[in-house]
């Protein structure tokens, strides 16, 4: 196999544009405050 050469730091273009996530992650509602003495003090 032959190749041409080409410079250092060259680079193709993209075929496709680059990619971006559609997938929305992480919580989808807000954090539910917790009474913190109850989880700690009061039995199961």
């Amino acid at each position: 196999m032959k190749f041409e050469p080409i410079a250092p730091g060259t680079y193709p273009s993209l075929v496709y544009p680059p990619y971006k996530s559609t997938v929305k992650r992480g919580p989808q509602q807000p954090l539910l405050r917790v009474n913190a003495p109850a989880a700690t003090e009061t039995p199961l």
